[in-house]
């Protein structure tokens, strides 16, 4: 989808290899479950997997940094957030509650994404590939998705679940915040390009394909919301003009808004004719989960829970609560969205989460906004990706909860990447090519 050089800048583009794009797609899958799922082992073994290799990666690291002592700020301040995550659990349930290792120890592979990027040095792995590998594990878990409907594929019936809206139908979602990501990425492509090849209908294929799974199959809410607004951002701080502009709305109005309406009719006629949504919508078991956190968050005076085990041999708080709940649902914190960050890390998790959060939606913006009209659609698309999450009335945690935590942590490492990769881009004065053009010249000194 773009050139390794950049024509109008000169500046290199990391490689594109799809054996690191095909190893971070199967990262992800793995992460996910679906590797495990697809050969009959517990899903559980597939997050186990991806920890080890980050523990790897992280020693392969070390010893790297022995011979040469130095390390980028991003994986620095990753490094420092998973440590205080550690903490917060070690001081609440091994000195403060005295709990047993094992309710709480092992359980914390599930911060271990944190540290994915010394994973992906020592691959020499950037951000390229992990923004391909990303699509490319989204596309195929749309395809199982779709799969799934026709056939009922028995290696999946832990993912599957009833409709909210109809009794009786099997639905299955995997991959939520990739496949919002995926429709928000090829959108862009296609906004920014605006030309039909064959690159262009292969794009649109894949396009229509994630986005009838997310908005005619998943029935997750929060996603198509998400997504919905990143794409709005991206129109607005995507720096694009005025007549691509008014093209995207004209095609965004009679094109996107009808098909969105028609594939997710079925939530939005919930939504017009029930009086109280709230209920019948399957939404106040997260309101439920939130009362229920924020309680035990409270006893702790504002410093956070930490990572309990839900493991079938513990007894904490926090696995009676995700098994039995309010006695037909679980209570499950990744139900909470960014009010996990508080209940589990306190005031000072919150903070970091939501400084994180904004710090790299603009950060990633700004980055597009310096490259050339055709080239910035990665950056600007993972930015308002980021911020369609957070400005949102149901704001997304990507960095401590067990199912976003590998999206957060990768995109921290891609901006990074970035950063270093294109150097730059580092200075606040760093403008897009075109803009230069425009500027007058400069005077001659008197």
């Amino acid at each position: 989808m773009a050139d390794d050089i950049d024509r109008e800048t000169g500046m290199d583009m990391p490689p594109l290899d799809w054996r690191r794009v095909l190893f971070v797609a199967l990262l992800f899958l793995s992460w996910e479950g679906v590797v495990p799922a697809i050969i009959g082992l517990p899903i559980s073994l597939g997050r186990y997997a991806v920890g080890a290799l980050v523990l790897v990666g992280v020693g392969l690291s070390a010893m790297r940094f022995i011979v040469r002592p130095k390390i980028s700020r991003a994986r620095l301040g990753s490094s420092w957030f998973f440590l205080y995550c550690v903490a917060v659990t070690v001081i609440y349930s091994g000195l403060v509650h005295g709990l047993p290792p094992r309710e709480w120890l092992f359980a914390q592979y599930m911060l271990l994404p944190l540290l994915v990027g010394y994973l992906f040095v020592s691959l020499g792995i950037n951000w390229r590939d992990i923004v391909f590998g990303m699509l490319v594990a989204a596309t195929l878990c749309s395809v199982i998705s779709l799969a799934d409907q026709v056939l009922r594929l028995p290696q999946f019936d832990q993912f599957a679940r009833g409709s909210i809206n109809s009794r009786g139908v099997r639905r299955m979602f995997l991959m939520r915040v990739e496949t919002g990501f995926s429709i928000v990425l090829l959108s862009a492509w296609l906004f920014l390009r605006w030309t039909m090849d064959r690159k262009a209908v292969l794009a649109l294929l894949v396009l229509a394909l994630n986005v009838f799974v997310l908005f005619g199959l998943s029935e997750s809410r929060q996603s198509m919301l998400t997504t919905s607004l990143a794409l709005l951002y991206f129109v607005l701080f995507a720096r694009l003009r005025p007549m691509r502009v008014l093209k995207v709305g004209l095609a965004g109005l009679f094109i996107g808004l009808p098909l969105v309406i028609f594939l997710a009719r079925d939530i939005l006629e919930k939504l017009v004719t029930s009086d109280d949504y709230i209920a019948d919508g399957n939404i106040s078991i997260r309101f439920q989960a939130i009362d229920f956190y924020m309680s035990k968050w409270a006893e702790t005076n504002g410093f956070g829970f930490g990572v309990l085990s839900n493991g079938d041999d513990a007894s904490n708080f926090f696995a009676q609560a995700w098994r039995i709940g309010n006695g037909y649902w679980g209570y499950m914190i990744a139900d909470t969205g960014i009010v996990s960050a508080l209940a589990q890390f306190g005031w000072i998790g919150l903070v970091l989460v939501l400084f994180i959060s904004f710090r790299l939606a603009v950060g990633f913006i700004r980055i597009g906004r310096g490259l050339p009209q055709d080239q910035r659609f990665v950056p600007i698309a993972l930015g308002c990706f980021l911020l369609g999450s957070m400005v949102n009335p149901w704001p997304m945690n990507y960095f401590t909860l067990e199912w976003t935590i590998l999206f957060g942590s990768a995109c921290w490492f891609a901006y990074g990447n970035m950063l270093d990769t294109m150097p730059a881009l580092r200075q606040p004065e760093a403008i897009a090519p075109k803009d230069r053009r425009e500027m007058p010249p400069a005077a001659a000194p008197a």
